[in-house]
């Protein structure tokens, strides 16, 4: 049975009580077949909207937007980040909508009480590798005890949210290898309130880093990087 409360996820050893972001992933309304994805450790500032119009974005939210861009955004700008319309689909009535892929090395923020018991944890790849989650919707169920990729790529299920039209979202994870990454320079902006002296030297930093995939799917990268000012000089 597919649940209809928020899939909660993330990659975690609660043994060692380290951890990746943990997101959510959710649908509201009894009539529209919306779908929402988020990662916590960014205060839900930015939201995946997968709209059943298949108008599809990533935005800040409004709240968020706000309060952190008041008078300092570009002319032009908005608080989208980026839109696209729904990928095709990969076969009759299934669809990828997005993957979360989470490095080995991204496993290193603690894990609290509340986060023991309302995650779901995947356990951390081996290193050099990753774990990748997708999101895939599809127009109705499949065979009992399956889902997306069970058979094709070994796929393990997280959660199913059901949408009121009878189709299902589907998070499944498997392990993968690391993408290469081209090493990049750019100029860091700040929030309002926020700047570079807010930096400690040798400081954790989270990052999501976004890209696209020949399917249509969007990939969202869930990063940690350290603050060195020496390499920050010029950008």
């Amino acid at each position: 049975m597919a649940s209809a409360k928020p899939i909660r996820f993330g990659v975690g050893d609660v043994g060692l009580r380290h951890r990746a972001s943990t997101w959510r992933c959710w649908s509201q309304g009894k009539s529209k077949k919306d779908v929402y994805v988020a990662c916590r450790e960014i205060g839900y500032a930015i939201k995946g909207s997968l709209h059943e119009s298949g108008r599809w974005h990533f935005a800040y939210t409004d709240n968020f937007y706000r309060k952190a861009f008041d008078g300092q955004q570009e002319p032009g700008c908005s608080r989208f980040i980026e839109r696209w319309e729904a990928p095709p689909e990969l076969a009759p009535g299934f669809r990828l909508a997005l993957r979360i892929l989470v490095p080995w090395s991204s496993v290193t923020s603690d894990i609290t009480d509340e986060d023991a018991t309302k995650v779901y944890w995947v356990e951390p790849p081996s290193p050099g590798r990753a774990v990748e989650f997708g999101i895939a919707i599809t127009s109705s169920a499949p065979d009992e005890d399956s889902w997306p990729g069970a058979r094709s790529m070994g796929t393990r299920l997280v959660d199913k949210l059901g949408l009121p039209d009878g189709s299902m979202v589907w998070v499944v994870h498997w392990e993968t290898d690391m993408p290469v990454f081209e090493e990049r320079t750019a100029q860091a902006n700040f929030f309002k309130g926020r700047s570079r002296a807010d930096l400690k030297l040798g400081q954790e930093l989270r990052m999501l880093a976004f890209d696209s995939k020949e399917d249509g799917s969007r990939v969202l990268y869930d990063l940690v990087g350290t603050y060195n000012p020496r390499s920050a000089e010029g950008t």
